[in-house]
């Protein structure tokens, strides 16, 4: 079992044997740089990541957000995502994740149970993007641990109140944790 600390406020975190951390593929989140370092005033912004094969939707995404002063990055799959957090290439996670449903190499359930697996992805919001409407999809995302589900197409307005609306809600403070 490897031990890590992760973050001031969350304390220590437990990763197992042949997890994503202890095999390489995922690094822990450097201490302080928590999400409760934005609440104490340091001025972190919002980051947002989008992972998402057409490169319509990811554009449409990164300028309604930048638009609304929110930080973007995105990928064309999940593996492409992955691979650019696990080589450091972000400073931070991101607060809330896009993620498409269909994707090319591993579709989007996939991906949200892969993150759900690692406990340093607890705290961020996984909104799952799907051209499927059905009670059936909305479930499978759900049990895959995504917080919201969003059906295309959608307005620019849309995305930024979902983004609005479930950093509200998945922000609480320090002392809460």
């Amino acid at each position: 079992m490897m031990l890590l600390r992760c973050s001031p406020c969350i304390g220590w975190s437990r990763f197992p044997p042949g997890s994503l951390v202890e095999m390489g593929a995922l690094q822990p989140e450097p201490i302080g740089s928590s999400r409760c370092v934005k609440e104490e005033g340091l001025g972190m912004s919002t980051l947002v990541m989008v992972i998402d094969d057409s490169p319509t939707v990811r554009k449409l995404l990164e300028v309604s957000l930048r638009r609304a002063e929110i930080d973007v990055v995105s990928y064309p799959d999940g593996i492409e995502a992955l691979r650019a957090v696990s080589l450091g290439q972000l400073d931070r996670l991101p607060d809330l994740l896009f993620l498409d449903l269909e994707l090319p190499r591993m579709n989007g359930f996939e991906v949200a149970r892969l993150l759900r697996a690692n406990p340093q992805w607890n705290g961020t919001v996984i909104v799952m993007l799907s051209r499927y409407d059905g009670i059936i999809h909305r479930l499978k995302a759900r049990l895959a641990g995504t917080q919201a589900y969003l059906t295309k197409p959608f307005t620019t307005h849309t995305i930024v109140d979902v983004v609005n609306t479930c950093l509200e809600r998945a922000q609480p403070t320090c002392a809460q944790r």
